[in-house]
């Protein structure tokens, strides 16, 4: 049986109830990178304004940016997903209009006051990227307050739905939008993987997933065509998040609970820093080189399981050396099952 990245999902998860997720709040997409875009575009960045980004970042980020500027700062990430916010502060100039902060993998990044203060006084826009931290917000009933201007979030990334990213923050004349000729397309392509895998030709799905992938594409945008939102937020909304969530929450412990017997690999993130409203995206650990990382992506796709590197990098910036040793795991009992034994 194939296990996509986004874990596992049934229609036992849907419910008759209506939870109200969906806000008026909500402006929807078809994917992130239309988020960033709408942003910007509403915000008139132009290509004298600098934006400052994270080095540790999926490239479509950049490719939604460059249309508007090619003025672009980095400040580091490290293994464990922190940022320096001293070295932060020193990359803001009187041009600097954008920032973003990234939640990697569903934990929620930590932005100081001073910080915050700084950038609020300079009339700074921040943009917190939480794509990996759908399930994180819903947990938290979606607060979005003091943590920035705007906030972007992909269901898809958390939950097998292909399609679909909600933007909370100002945004003129947006009309929610989700393309349903894309979710079609994306859908066959994960029906297809499960078929592949059934008939035990799991070998070509991702088999290039050890290489590293590094873009050059243009910005592609997909607000044209038949507009299938009205039915995606009817599923958003009768979903059972409880359900989910707790499920997601109890694996999440006993994957820590066998990773303290590993010496070849850990988890990325120290237990400690797993509140109470953190639901992890997928499960990233940490390992002591390529070689081994290899060697468990080897073991987990032959038992038709969709672990994942990350992020697939733009040619502007490429960070190999934790990109090499970083590997995402489906939360998933059979993934568990696995990695007891490895």
């Amino acid at each position: 049986m194939y296990i996509s990245r986004e874990s596992s999902f049934s229609l036992s998860d849907l419910t008759r109830r209506n939870n109200h997720l969906v806000k008026k709040n909500f402006n929807f997409f078809t994917y992130s990178r239309e988020a960033i875009y709408a942003i910007l575009m509403t915000n008139k960045i132009t290509s004298d304004d600098e934006i400052i980004l994270p080095n540790y970042l999926c490239g479509t980020v950049i490719e939604s940016i460059l249309p508007f500027s090619e003025r672009i700062k980095f400040y580091n990430v490290d293994e464990s997903m922190m940022f320096d916010a001293l070295e932060v502060e020193s990359l803001i100039t009187d041009k600097t209009k954008v920032i973003f902060f990234v939640d990697y993998f569903g934990v929620v990044a930590k932005i100081n006051k001073h910080l915050m203060g700084l950038l609020k006084s300079k009339e700074i826009i921040v943009i917190r990227d939480a794509a990996h931290s759908f399930l994180s917000l819903v947990s938290s009933k979606i607060n979005h307050t003091n943590d920035g201007d705007y906030l972007i979030t992909s269901v898809y990334k958390n939950l097998p739905f292909q399609v679909g990213a909600i933007a909370i923050g100002k945004l003129e004349k947006q009309k929610d939008f989700i393309n349903l000729f894309v979710f079609l397309k994306r859908f066959s392509i994960a029906l297809l993987k499960k078929i592949l895998c059934f008939a035990r030709q799991g070998e070509y799905i991702n088999k290039n997933i050890k290489q590293i992938t590094i873009s050059n594409d243009p910005y592609v945008s997909y607000q044209w065509g038949l507009n299938s939102v009205i039915l995606y937020s009817f599923i958003l909304n009768h979903i059972n998040f409880n359900k989910v969530v707790q499920r997601r929450k109890l694996l999440i412990t006993q994957y820590y609970k066998v990773l303290i017997l590993k010496s070849d690999f850990k988890p990325l993130f120290l237990e400690e820093k797993i509140t109470n409203n953190t639901v992890l995206q997928g499960f990233p650990i940490i390992c002591k080189n390529k070689k081994i990382r290899d060697n468990l992506i080897d073991i987990y796709r032959k038992n038709y399981i969709d672990v994942y590197t990350w992020p697939a990098f733009h040619k502007i910036n490429v960070d190999r050396k934790i990109w090499e040793v970083v590997l995402v795991l489906p939360i998933d009992r059979r993934v568990l099952n696995i990695l007891s034994y490895v």
